[in-house]
């Protein structure tokens, strides 16, 4: 497909695999169909749509209608061609060899029959020690001629002067021209001289030169290109050069063949192509088709990705917004425990601070709790804060809400001693041995 697209300059990937497809993957014939369809599209597009017009029409008519109006919109290339190819066939038809002309004939091929000059050039070049890279043929120029029409490849003849052999080196360094050259031609090379030089159709030649030459299709040989060759000479910019003369040659074999398809077949290449207009219609109708079905199966992807990320997306946040709950109960969890802790260790550091507890000459104070009542001897010289440190100190258990403050009431008289901290307890209770006080859990 690489070679294909190179030599027609087919950028359309699935055109050329058309084409392939359709000269059996060869190659040659699929470049040759390449032109003979491109080249003549607007012939027969015209011609296609005045029989899709006249359906109801005979067959026949309809052919010959088709036909009478490709023919007018044949371009004057082909024109030209196919007048070129009747006459050629014309001659050939009134010729007649005769004797003298089978004579010079045999004559010719006996003196050219040991003549091996593509041999010659190769052990010449062997001898300077250089490798050949490029597949030049043995024999002569008309054996090669020969062959090359046989292959239908055009040939490349390379003109040796035995005193510019860096030239040569220098051309077989190029590794784009030695490929291309390798690839899309047959190749012959010789030394030049008086007698090697005889054996080409064209005179007047320079050497180092590169020739290339093409059997047309009324079996002319045809010098294509003369090349000059320099010590200077680019034969990068040579070997694109090259291909793009390859690419030509294709060019016109391909009308040159179907100049041939239009005098020996007419009736058949039209209705080939035709065919393959409507054929090539249908393709596209087809891969129109498929196409809409290909764009509605990736808006249907497309949709469904959107929902599906849409649904990640939210599956996300509430996965987010679960672990931010978790992890805002686990701090209000540790703060919490951090706050016991605060909280056991002053109480803890409450009840070591108490005075000792009194034998004698002190104060017995009993402490109601809400389902269980404590006494507690305390000097009278204690201040009332050591009696809220000791009811601060005892078991949470005591309480309703263990972190709440608390109030010292006295029943009777009535009285409140959490405004009374800093006083001594003589000062509260001056005469008494023993009160009672009523533990009061503040909101």
């Amino acid at each position: 497909m690489g070679n294909f697209s190179n030599i027609t300059g087919c950028q359309d990937q699935e055109k050329c695999l058309n084409y392939l497809q359709m000269a059996n993957f060869e190659l040659e014939s699929a470049i040759q169909l390449f032109f003979e369809i491109e080249i003549q599209s607007q012939q027969f597009v015209a011609p296609t749509q005045k029989v899709s017009q006249q359906e109801s029409q005979p067959p026949q008519r309809q052919r010959r209608q088709i036909q009478e109006n490709f023919e007018l919109e044949q371009s004057q290339t082909t024109q030209e061609l196919v007048q070129k190819y009747k006459n050629y066939k014309e001659s050939k038809i009134d010729e007649d060899p005769g004797l003298v002309t089978g004579v010079w004939k045999i004559a010719k091929a006996l003196f050219t029959k040991n003549q091996n000059y593509g041999e010659d050039f190769q052990k010449h070049i062997q001898s300077k020690k250089v490798k050949i890279e490029i597949k030049f043929d043995l024999g002569s120029f008309q054996d090669n001629i020969k062959i090359a029409q046989d292959r239908m490849l055009p040939l490349f003849v390379y003109v040796h002067d035995v005193s510019c052999l860096k030239i040569l080196q220098a051309m077989f360094q190029c590794k784009s021209l030695v490929s291309i050259v390798n690839r899309y031609f047959l190749s012959y090379a010789f030394i030049a001289n008086k007698d090697t030089l005889a054996q080409l159709p064209t005179q007047n030649i320079e050497i180092p030169s590169i020739l290339i030459y093409r059997i047309n299709f009324i079996d002319e040989v045809c010098l294509v290109k003369q090349i000059k060759l320099f010590p200077q000479t680019n034969f990068e910019e040579l070997a694109v050069e090259i291909k793009t003369i390859r690419s030509n040659i294709s060019k016109i074999s391909a009308q040159e063949k179907l100049a041939k398809r239009l005098v020996d077949s007419p009736e058949q290449i039209h209705q080939n192509q035709i065919d393959r207009f409507r054929q090539k219609q249908l393709d596209m109708e087809v891969r129109r088709q498929q196409e809409i079905e290909q764009r509605e199966r990736e808006e249907l992807l497309q949709k469904q990705d959107l929902e599906y990320m849409m649904a990640l997306q939210q599956a996300d946040e509430k996965k987010k917004k679960i672990n931010d709950e978790k992890l805002r109960q686990e701090q209000l969890i540790h703060e919490q425990q951090e706050e016991e802790e605060q909280r056991q260790f002053l109480k803890a550091k409450l009840l070591s601070d108490l005075p000792q507890e009194p034998k004698e000459n002190c104060i017995t104070i009993q402490l109601r709790f809400f389902d269980k009542v404590i006494t507690r001897n305390f000097n009278f010289t204690d201040k009332i804060q050591f009696i809220f440190d000791f009811v601060m100190c005892q078991d949470d258990q005591l309480f309703l809400n263990p972190k709440a403050d608390v109030d010292l009431i006295q029943n009777f008289p009535k009285l409140s001693l959490f405004d009374k901290k800093d006083m001594l307890i003589q000062e509260i209770f001056n005469d008494s041995t023993g009160e009672q006080l009523i533990i009061l859990e503040k909101e």
